[in-house]
């Protein structure tokens, strides 16, 4: 729920909070001007649904999306977690940046480090059947098939393990590992 683009130092930020946009825009590194949009009144849709029309104009103008700074806070805010570090120096460093649209080999499709459900609009219960207990897992991609974004799966961590495997997860419920460590679905990436 947050789109981030610059152009040469500047930037221009748009997130969805509390029901309006909140879009920041300056320097790069300054915390920019701010400008609160009800995009109900304005566009008659919701604010999660309006960033991509809001950010649009901006890249006609040259913008162009880039790692969103400080993306690790905003994924263990939004999901209440502490993300196992590997993964939290994963976004932390930018790193996701240059995995960013590749294709997950094993998983057949692209992956997303950016999306709606990874910085927050994610509320799917998982069970764990040999467990017996219900399990949270945090998106930490989401799936892409021919560009288009699934709304049905994503790939996750369980943010309880140190080591973290990763998990294809579906709206369902359902839950399967799908690689054995976050390095190995790293070097599926291509």
């Amino acid at each position: 729920m947050i789109r981030y683009l610059v152009r040469g130092n500047e930037f221009w930020k748009a997130r969805a909070v509390d029901g309006r946009v909140e879009i920041r825009q300056g320097m790069v590194g300054s915390d920019g001007e701010l400008e609160v949009v009800d995009t109900y009144e304005t566009l008659g849709t919701p604010p999660e649904y309006a960033l991509d029309e809001l950010a649009n104009p901006r890249v006609e103008q040259g913008y162009e999306y880039a790692p969103i700074p400080g993306i690790e806070t905003v994924i263990e805010e939004a999901h209440d977690v502490t993300l196992p570090e590997p993964v939290r120096r994963f976004f932390a460093e930018g790193t996701y940046w240059g995995y960013q649209d590749k294709r997950c080999e094993q998983l057949d499709c692209g992956v997303d480090f950016t999306t709606d459900a990874v910085l927050g609009n994610y509320y799917e219960e998982h069970w764990d059947g040999e467990r017996g207990e219900a399990r949270t897992f945090v998106p930490i991609s989401g799936r892409l098939h021919d560009g288009i974004p699934d709304e049905q799966q994503w790939i996750g961590i369980d943010p309880t393990e140190s080591s973290p495997r990763v998990y294809a997860l579906y709206t369902s419920g359902e839950f399967e590992v799908a690689y054995e460590s976050f390095d190995e679905f790293l070097a599926d990436l291509s």
